[in-house]
């Protein structure tokens, strides 16, 4: 403003008067002559992260070591110039040490109560100046992450909500299974057989290709409650809501199939979810960034059109931080895997990556990932002669002649079906061979161990390859390069005993990544 003083072309100088009142006169003048002094920025949120970090480190052990790691910092130097900014009585050196202790001493039971680190009285003795510090493995994923420190437990909290409806929902499944079970062979069944056929697997056999796998329903509610639990974490906070976007958020969840969270996945429709809440209500749900950051996923997902440009930028700016978030949520559910169920959760992570890599839902035919497949090339695949092609693997496991040839009548030409049959080839075919459990026996202990050996065999383009998982030690080799993520999980409790990655280069050398808290053993 005081730039356009004067006029262009007719004046030589300008004059710019700024009226306020007479209390703020001394401010003003200062601030337009001095600069102002830069101040830190390591508070509240801020400095509870970076203690957190250190002491997920090592290099905080103590109380009086946050304390003084504190008064190396800028914050430090700072508060003796400026202590009333800052909380501080004075800049004297006896009130300086003091409010490191008292914000030392917040810093630390705000991360105790988030369950980052535990403070050990027994270490150091009562003098509670002197605590010792240790981190958690919720402290060590918000350090690994970058995470807030608030978001590791209200992970944990959902991963562990969404254990127990998962549980709950094949615990209903299995029921309604065995209720059925004894009513068509109540006459055919004694007593005995029937006590026995009532424990039903609670894994269902996928009609089109054999496979085990969870009942599709709850597997899409799954998918939707996961990616609902990374969207309300703590790191989409400042998700930008503008004037009015709410209403567009509004009419954006009418078109999405989840709608404002994941009960819509449950639901039939948004309206019978919305049923019963008022207008004011609605709304202060969809201003909500978390709200918006659920939708704008699934956006993505059912590739629904964007009601404005922002909205472009915005979902950019929320799918770069999915894969760290997501990588972050299964952490804090491996460490957190000795509850029934962890198998379910674990493997709920890896749909929830390939929803995200091929923006195919679960209850999608995995048909309709082949190129050039036309709306009904589906249905016309099951249709085929010599009794249809319900999966993508009885597809790859044909001959390569007659999948061109059935491929070239669906699609209506040699190069499409040819595309189609190099997108086919290119997925490996995997198959687990010579399993081999042993016991060791522990005479001091009593108990037994049991050990899982296996060859896993891989084939990608023609090629093959044969790993060998024999307790921790897995490799292989493969022309193409290819990545597999192994599960190990009890049948009964659905208990994880064991996950590996095993990642290929175009070289065909094979390495895994194990997890560092599970191995392929487990006390029975």
């Amino acid at each position: 403003m005081m730039g356009r003083a004067g006029r262009p072309q007719f004046d030589t100088t300008g004059v710019a008067v700024i009226l306020v009142a007479e209390n703020k006169k001394n401010f003003y003048r200062k601030f337009l002559y001095q600069p102002f002094p830069v101040e830190s920025c390591l508070t509240d949120d801020r400095r509870r992260e970076h203690l957190n970090a250190e002491i997920a480190m090592g290099t905080i052990r103590s109380v009086n070591d946050a304390v003084g790691y504190l008064g190396w910092t800028y914050y430090a130097r700072r508060v003796k110039q400026n202590p009333s900014y800052y909380g501080a009585h004075s800049g004297g050196e006896e009130d300086v040490n003091r409010h490191f202790q008292d914000i030392v001493q917040e810093s630390m039971t705000e991360l105790q109560n988030h369950g980052c680190v535990v403070l050990d009285c027994q270490q150091t003795g009562l003098d509670h100046d002197n605590w010792g510090i240790d981190a958690t493995a919720l402290g060590v994923v918000a350090c690994d992450y970058y995470l807030n420190y608030r978001t590791p437990l209200q992970m944990r909290s959902g991963i562990r909500k969404l254990r127990r409806q998962i549980a709950q929902m094949l615990q209903q499944l299995d029921n309604s299974n065995a209720n059925n079970l004894d009513e068509s062979d109540s006459d055919a069944v004694n007593e005995a057989d029937g006590q026995k056929n009532r424990k039903i697997d609670l894994c269902t056999r996928r009609p089109d290709d054999g496979t085990w796998s969870m009942p599709i329903e709850i597997e899409s509610y799954a998918v939707a409650e996961m990616l609902h639990i990374l969207s309300s974490t703590h790191e989409f906070d400042e998700v930008p809501v503008r004037h009015n976007e709410e209403h567009l958020n509004y009419d954006l969840s009418k078109t999405l199939p989840w709608g404002a969270d994941a009960n819509g996945a449950r639901s039939k429709s948004i309206n019978n979810h919305n049923r019963g809440r008022s207008q004011d209500d609605i709304m202060d749900v969809m201003a909500d960034p978390h709200t918006k950051c659920f939708l704008l996923i699934q956006a993505r997902l059912f590739k629904a059109k964007l009601p404005i440009s922002d909205y472009v930028n915005d979902t950019k700016m929320v799918i770069e931080q999915v894969p760290r978030l997501l990588a972050a949520m299964q952490q804090v559910a491996v460490g957190d895997s000795t509850a029934g169920g962890s198998f379910d959760v674990t493997y709920i992570f890896q749909k929830v990556r390939q929803v995200l890599e091929t923006k195919t839902m679960v209850d999608k035919n995995p048909l309709n990932l082949l190129p050039c497949m036309p709306n009904d090339g589906v249905s016309l695949l099951r249709n085929a002669k010599g009794g249809g092609i319900l999966s993508l693997l009885e597809l790859r496991t044909m001959n390569r002649a007659d999948a061109m040839t059935t491929l070239k009548k669906i699609m209506g030409g040699h190069k499409r079906a040819q595309e189609a049959i190099s997108f086919l080839h290119g997925l490996p075919l995997l198959s687990i061979q010579d399993v081999l459990v042993k016991c060791n026996m522990d005479k001091s202990t009593g108990q037994s161990t049991g050990v899982l050996s296996f060859t896993l065999a891989v084939e990608a383009n023609g090629n093959s390859a044969r790993g060998r998982n024999d307790g921790n030690k897995l490799s292989g080799s493969i022309d193409s390069g290819i990545g597999l993520f192994i599960l190990l999980g009890t049948p009964m409790d659905r208990c994880l005993l064991s996950q590996k990655n095993l990642y290929t280069n175009s070289s065909g050398r094979g390495r895994t990544s194990n997890d560092k808290n599970k191995n392929n053993q487990r006390t029975f």
